[in-house]
């Protein structure tokens, strides 16, 4: 028996030492690997692919004319984390765009979309994102223009 508490005498299960030099050493190669060069690429990686993606996602206005993002803003991070000696990649961002759609009238809407959460933290990335559009402007084009937009994009 093992002392596990005060006064409290419990057998040890038998593999119960090689598990908690198993656990050590995982948990030894997370730190040695905790914001090293091997999670910066993966983070880095992992944007690149999210803006890439982004990009060429086939989103169109209510008449065809294709939704353009300016920038894809992603705060967040992505790691690599170690279970079972295994590398098991793990991602939280949030998404901001800002985008612009050139009318087939000659009008150019712009806005803002944004993506509040993108994670594997719970398992599958799930495949309808809840994607917000809390701003659509008038700046270059009529208000009723930016609403239709607006409207169009939150049915979507």
């Amino acid at each position: 028996p093992a002392c596990v508490g005060a006064g409290c005498c419990q057998p040890v299960p038998p593999g119960a030492g090689r598990l908690a030099a198993m656990d050590l050493e995982t948990q030894g190669l997370h730190m040695r690997r905790s914001g090293g060069s091997i999670e910066q690429r993966f983070d880095a990686a992992a944007r690149e692919i999210i803006v890439r993606a982004l990009r060429e996602a086939p989103l169109k206005a209510p008449a065809g004319e294709p939704v353009e993002f300016d920038d894809v803003c992603i705060e967040g991070e992505a790691l690599m984390h170690h279970r079972r000696g295994k590398a098991i990649p793990c991602f939280d961002y949030s998404i901001a765009l800002p985008f612009r759609v050139r009318l087939n009238t000659g009008e150019l809407v712009t806005g803002q979309m944004e993506v509040p959460e993108f994670t594997n933290s719970y398992g599958e990335v799930p495949s309808d994102l809840e994607v917000r559009v809390p701003e659509v402007r008038d700046w270059h084009c009529a208000p009723a223009t930016a609403k239709q937009v607006h409207s169009f994009l939150l049915r979507e």
